[in-house]
């Protein structure tokens, strides 16, 4: 079932490229004939992290260029349980750099 699961899902992905790209979100490069990593609405990544092109993503959060970005957002790279996620999220700040969903309380009783 995994194996169906995996084989699936990429398909899913390429649905919800097309359809934010009907929603005129601007997600598709003409020139390069790429799409995008990220779902612009959900800050989700279309690519799985071992896609050859996720690396140009990452570059470019952790350059100058994504540092207005980086302030305001996080990637998330790991599941719940510490593994590595098999497509990776941004997830929004709160003010004074708490991700939304973090347990706030855990770094305050170390």
């Amino acid at each position: 079932m995994n194996g169906l699961k995996d084989k699936l899902f990429p398909q899913y992905r390429i649905k919800k490229a097309k359809k934010r790209l009907k929603q005129g979100y601007d997600i598709y490069d003409k020139e390069t004939k790429h799409w995008k990593s990220v779902d612009p609405k959900t800050n989700k990544f279309l690519k799985r992290s071992d896609h050859p092109t996720i690396q140009k993503e990452i570059d470019w959060y952790n350059s100058p260029e994504g540092a207005e970005f980086k302030k305001k957002h996080k990637l998330v790279t790991k599941n719940i349980f510490g593994k590595e996620r098999k497509y990776y999220k941004y997830k929004k700040l709160k003010k004074g750099g708490i991700v939304m969903g973090d347990n706030c309380f855990k770094n305050q009783y170390d």
